[in-house]
């Protein structure tokens, strides 16, 4: 009993990075029955370069470093401490200074080795898990909240802010360790 298999269709710009030329030697060759012929060099040169993007590409991302947890956490509370300080001291530009320089700080301390990480996966879990995970985010501003009726817009910022830096710690901290943050 003999299989007959369908001819393969050729696949969209959507499934393949290949160049035209690429699809239509491959084409040409399928039909020709040549399959065996080497590739020339300029073929295989373009079959190699494409193969190493996606080796990059799926390469594992480096490891985070040590010291961002600690450091995106402190940089953090730093910069709403003074914040807090900047309201209550309004005279002093030098609080508003040092809290964008640090919040500056964190933001590209962050951004720098996330990017330097190559491909982010999606977070796992389902949307439930997901949200149960992020909703530690909400303590600091409830203790901010908190903090104001004590000591106005400077405690609800000071203590908004060590919060959000302690949680960017353990976060951080958590995601280098291998966990879900």
């Amino acid at each position: 009993m003999l299989i007959k298999f369908k001819p393969m269709e050729r696949p969209s710009r959507l499934q393949t990075n290949a160049s035209e030329k690429q699809l239509a030697c491959l084409e040409s060759r399928c039909e020709s029955g040549s399959m065996e012929k080497l590739p020339t060099p300029d073929e295989a040169n373009s079959a190699l370069t494409v193969a190493g993007s996606a080796r990059r590409a799926a390469r594992a991302p480096r490891p985070m470093p040590s010291w961002l947890p600690p450091v995106a956490g402190l940089l953090l509370a730093g910069g709403f401490v003074n914040f807090g300080l900047a309201y209550e001291y309004r005279d002093e530009p030098a609080f508003v200074a040092a809290a964008v320089i640090c919040l500056v700080l964190a933001l590209l301390a962050v951004a720098s080795t996330v990017r330097a990480g190559g491909v982010v996966p999606a977070p796992a879990g389902t949307p439930r898990e997901r949200t149960l995970r992020q909703l530690p985010a909400l303590l600091p501003f409830v203790a901010g909240g908190v903090g104001a009726l004590f000591a106005g817009v400077v405690g609800c910022l000071a203590v908004a802010g060590l919060g959000l830096g302690a949680l960017a710690w353990l976060q951080l901290a958590r995601l280098r360790n291998g966990a879900a943050a």
